[in-house]
């Protein structure tokens, strides 16, 4: 909780997300792990809430605006769905590197691996692909198309896309080949004397 201890002495409130080695109590990390879909646990010291929920994982956040209460939240099937106060606002006015952070989450790239290098290029290519996503929908504002469809569309593109060499692209049509100078070997080279042909060679 010393995270957001120090805002809130300077009269700053604040919410978001918290990593479990950040600050959560032993005893909630034990009771998170124990959570079944839709449960929830928290903590609270003064004004700072700790609270976990459990979707399809679980959630950990830190708030200190918020009290721990569950609203109703209605879903494309006309399911409602219980879900914390504090992540379903989190949820609506999220942006930035947020969210970022979470469609990169949905489908990523990145693989268990000791070169750091090959890590770093496949998070490059990850934002990437997102940023190619946001640009898509800004010039296309009535596709309904979802980030997973478009990673299909572009893996597809590529897999298809015929690829054109160095050549081609210089000279497209019918490649004629460039015809080059006779090579003449010079009489000396039949002597078998190669210093005598390294010195016609070079004087020629």
């Amino acid at each position: 909780m010393t995270i957001a201890e120090s805002p809130l002495s300077r009269q700053v409130r604040v919410y978001g997300t918290i990593r479990v080695n950040r600050g959560l109590p032993s005893e909630m990390k034990n009771e998170s792990q124990s959570l079944k879909r839709g449960e929830t646990t928290f903590r609270r010291k003064d004004e700072i809430l700790l609270q976990s929920w459990r979707d399809t994982r679980v959630v950990n956040m830190i708030s200190i605006i918020h009290d721990s209460t569950m609203v109703d939240v209605p879903r494309r099937n006309e399911e409602v769905k219980k879900k914390p106060i504090c992540i379903f606002q989190y949820n609506m006015f999220m942006k930035g590197v947020d969210r970022v952070d979470q469609y990169l989450s949905y489908y990523s790239l990145l693989r268990k691996t000791v070169k750091w290098p090959k890590k770093v290029a496949f998070w490059l290519i990850n934002c990437a692909l997102f940023n190619s996503f946001q640009i898509y929908h800004k010039l296309n504002p009535t596709s309904k198309m979802r980030y997973k469809g478009f990673l299909l569309q572009v893996t597809k593109d590529w897999a298809t896309d015929k690829v054109e060499t160095d050549t081609d692209a210089a000279r497209p049509g019918t490649s004629t080949q460039t015809p080059r100078v006779p090579h003449e070997d010079p009489p000396g080279g039949l002597s078998g004397d190669m210093r005598k042909r390294a010195r016609e060679n070079c004087w020629k």
